[in-house]
């Protein structure tokens, strides 16, 4: 259910809206034909690890081909997912405010950026509690747009196909419109904040946790993104203009007034859904940021003020980017971003599910300090070079297909090479054989027990394996 509550996100609705005016509907649609499947299949070993673990995605990124510094950039990506897409977020939820109640945007920029802190600062356990809750209401007011929307489809038929002249099939615009959508699959990081709880495997819960899985991930994208498009499509062949298409507010207005006359109802409806919509998932967006933060400079910093600080950062990195703009060119945006992401994800997916099974990696999932090295090459270079290549696609050096696939191309580097440079290494950079332990060995004192050792910081005894060298302290 907690999981569920991460797709309410409207941004899904604008990127939809923006490729179908843009690109074309029939583009969106073999996108998502494409992107979708490829999503589910990049994810899924990255879900499965996560649950059977009980780990976060950043000590799986750690453990799966990255090393414990390596992991740390990857942390640095994912952050900027949730920032990103948390500015865009609260963007939508700022301009309902202006449209329906006059509410000035810079204003509500900073509101719809500040309601999020005292959500996120109880930590998961509330955030569980508000997705259930807020979960069946959004659910009913959802189910009433989509038949609202069918409703509309019956009188815009007839203007369809007058909308878009880029009916015929365009090899350049369908790969815009791939890289846009594989922009979405850093979702599953904050999947996986979710997933790491569950329960054991039990058989009898088969079928639910198979319909849970899709329909909390790749699933929705389908959904979400032909909902906004088909919206979008429909106001154009009305004769609205671009803004007013592509906003969510206008969107969700009209398939509200096809289901009611009072306008009182309709406004109540349409603010009442986005509100509930965009602080669902941006709270669930500030809470993985906060977490992605705090990895990522406990590890550059060595310190750690605690999780809260990093939901401010996190915050007001959001709000500087609503200030700049980024809801007006969020296309290029995750254009961008989706080469970072998809060379990420598809370096840790192949170290899982290629390297792991046909052992050029070891079976479980190592994420102890003192076992890794700093830098494991074979998810380190895999991703860099699928960023290197991806990006100096986008920038046309390769022509204008390789940058209208410049992410397809990364996704395919980053994949490719994650099991041949493990091949190339032997897998030996994943597990530190000559283990730091080793250099304890001289600064600790042995106690009646054999196995057990006295740190000589805190004066605690531990487990031989337990203890290693500390970078920070040199201890």
């Amino acid at each position: 259910m907690t999981s569920i509550g991460s797709i309410s996100f409207l941004a899904l609705e604008v990127i939809g809206a923006n490729i179908a005016i843009f690109y074309g509907l029939n583009h969106l649609i073999l996108a998502l034909l494409i992107t979708v499947p490829l999503i589910f299949v990049l994810s899924h070993p990255i879900a499965k690890y996560a649950s059977i673990h009980h780990i976060d995605i950043d000590l799986l990124t750690r453990g799966a081909g990255f090393g414990y510094i390596g992991s740390s950039i990857t942390s640095l990506i994912y952050a900027t997912f949730t920032f990103i897409f948390m500015a865009l977020e609260s963007a939508i939820l700022a301009k309902m405010l202006n449209i329906t109640l006059g509410m000035n945007l810079s204003l509500g920029y900073l509101l719809c950026s500040l309601v999020i802190i005292p959500l996120v600062m109880h930590g998961f356990s509330f955030i569980s509690r508000l997705q259930k809750y807020t979960e069946p209401v959004w659910a009913v007011l959802q189910i009433l747009a989509v038949y609202g929307l069918i409703r509309m489809s019956g009188e815009c038929s007839q203007g369809f196909s007058s909308v878009f002249e880029q009916d015929s099939f365009n090899a350049l615009y369908l790969g815009y419109s791939i890289c846009i959508v594989l922009a979405l699959i850093s979702q599953i990081g904050e999947q996986v904040d979710y997933i790491r709880f569950m329960p054991e495997y039990v058989k009898s819960k088969r079928k639910a946790i198979i319909f849970g899985t899709m329909i909390s991930g790749p699933l929705w994208i389908v959904l979400g993104g032909l909902i906004g498009a088909l919206l979008a499509v429909m106001l154009i062949a009305k004769s609205a203009d671009y803004m007013v298409a592509t906003d969510p507010t206008y969107m969700y207005m009209s398939a509200f007034s096809k289901l009611y006359d009072n306008h009182a109802l309709v406004m109540f409806l349409t603010i009442f859904f986005v509100a509930v919509s965009q602080i669902k998932i941006n709270v669930t967006n500030g809470y993985a940021g906060s977490i992605a933060w705090s990895n990522f400079f406990a590890r550059m910093t060595h310190t750690h003020p605690g999780r809260i600080v990093w939901v401010f950062f996190n915050v007001f990195i959001s709000w500087m980017l609503l200030i700049c703009g980024v809801y007006e060119i969020a296309a290029a945006v995750l254009n961008l971003y989706s080469i970072l992401a998809i060379s990420w994800c598809a370096s840790l997916s192949a170290d899982l599910s290629i390297n792991k099974r046909i052992g050029l990696s070891p079976k479980e999932i190592e994420f102890r300090r003192s076992k890794l090295y700093d830098i494991n090459p074979v998810g380190f270079i895999s991703m860099f070079m699928g960023v290197l290549i991806g990006t100096a696609a986008y920038t046309g050096l390769f022509g204008s297909y390789c940058e209208a696939y410049s992410a397809v191309i990364a996704l395919v580097v980053a994949y490719v090479l994650t099991p041949v440079i493990a091949y190339a290494t032997g897998g030996r950079y994943y597990l530190n054989k000559e283990t730091s332990n080793e250099k304890t060995h001289n600064q600790t004192q042995h106690n009646e027990n054999k196995n057990d050792r006295t740190c000589n910081i805190c004066g605690n005894s531990f487990d031989h394996e337990d203890l290693c060298y500390c970078p920070y302290y040199k201890k």
